[in-house]
């Protein structure tokens, strides 16, 4: 992580702050973790994805869709809204596709953990 004088945190050396995995207005990191080509990443801080979501597109329409999402102590997507900072398209089709995905998905437990983690999965759909 970088710091500079202008007070900006991050390393694309870019003005502003990183984001943060967990919600956290504290939190320093900026890694996340994905599912090498499948078209999905996720940030959860110090969680594993347990089950990937399977998305079953048709549309030939493209774009990202990041899904918020908050996940409880067991590892259940609890909630998935939509579309997040970082989507390029608003459709409602792969909206609510990206929506119903994220909520089949599943983190690992952590029960030390806070009540609610927030975190964000994201959807990149392409033409098949």
């Amino acid at each position: 992580s970088n710091s500079s004088s202008s007070g900006s945190q991050g390393d694309t050396q870019q003005p502003g702050d990183a984001g943060s995995l967990d919600g956290s207005l504290n939190s320093t990191s900026s890694v996340g973790s994905g599912l090498g080509d499948s078209g999905m990443k996720w940030s959860l801080a110090g969680r594993k994805m347990l089950v990937a979501p399977k998305v079953d597109d048709k549309s030939q329409k493209t774009g990202t869709v990041v899904i918020n999402i908050n996940v409880d102590k067991n590892g259940n997507v609890i909630s998935a809204t939509g579309p997040g900072r970082g989507s390029t398209t608003s459709d409602n089709g792969l909206l609510s596709k990206a929506k119903a995905a994220a909520l089949a998905a599943k983190f690992n437990p952590s029960p030390t953990g806070t009540e609610i983690q927030k975190g964000t999965i994201s959807f990149t759909f392409i033409v098949k």
